[in-house]
């Protein structure tokens, strides 16, 4: 009985494990358009065109690790690197010039007499 039990849960161990080294199933490609059209009016202020065709493509061309990558994209440099581009260089914003002391009066500390 004992080494029923043992066998049965080396068992699950397994599959267990193999599930997880399963990748997640990509998400489909009219929720893939809707985010990508969601990002574009967001960032960009736009509309889209043709979502249909849109779908079309992604169907019939995007790779599950493209669709994977895309359903998990939060701006559009990440839509763009999931596409293959490389991510747009940020602006670098300049630190703003450290603050100057007043400037010190001349006279400060002498025994001069101001008109």
């Amino acid at each position: 009985m004992r080494t029923v039990l043992v066998v049965a849960a080396v068992v699950l161990a397994a599959l267990g494990g193999a599930g997880c080294s399963k990748k997640k199933e990509p998400p489909a490609c009219a929720a893939i358009v809707d985010k990508m059209m969601g990002l574009i009016k967001g960032q960009l202020g736009g509309e889209m065109g043709d979502k249909a065709g849109m779908i079309a493509t992604c169907e019939k061309s995007f790779t599950d690790d493209m669709k994977r990558c895309l359903g998990d994209a939060a701006d559009l440099d990440a839509v763009a690197v999931c596409r293959g581009g490389k991510p747009k260089p940020r602006a670098r914003v300049p630190e703003p010039p450290p603050e100057r002391p007043a400037p010190r009066d001349p006279h400060e500390g002498l025994d001069i007499k101001k008109p």
